[in-house]
């Protein structure tokens, strides 16, 4: 039981990070260069989009790839445990927006 809750907690860290799920969206059908996930993601800093990624790439969820051009072109995209996380938000995300309960208490912070 303890491991699970470990587990659990590990994985909730990993998906709490304010940008993680933006990122990982927008890398849900593409392998994109960082510019383009700029333009995808316009709120986001160019520190804190690279350290999403490099944290990503750290916790298994994200692969980047280097070029060797000049200048190097670096393209990033979902690995096969980014695309369970994906998933599993996608479940998340459907069931909160089919939920009565999940349906109303939304209203309610409105």
């Amino acid at each position: 039981m303890t491991d699970d809750l470990s587990s659990l907690s590990y994985v909730a860290t990993i998906l709490s990070s304010k940008w993680t799920l933006s990122v990982v969206y927008a890398l849900k059908n593409h392998t994109r260069r960082y510019s383009e996930l700029q333009k995808h993601l316009p709120r986001t800093t160019q520190k804190m989009l690279t350290a999403t990624l490099r944290k990503l790439e750290k916790d298994g969820l994200v692969k980047r790839k280097i070029h060797p051009t000049i200048p190097p072109k670096v393209e990033y995209k979902l690995t096969p445990l980014g695309l369970e996380v994906l998933a599993l938000t996608q479940h998340v995300s459907n069931l909160a927006e089919t939920n009565e309960h999940v349906l109303s208490a939304r209203k309610l912070t409105k």
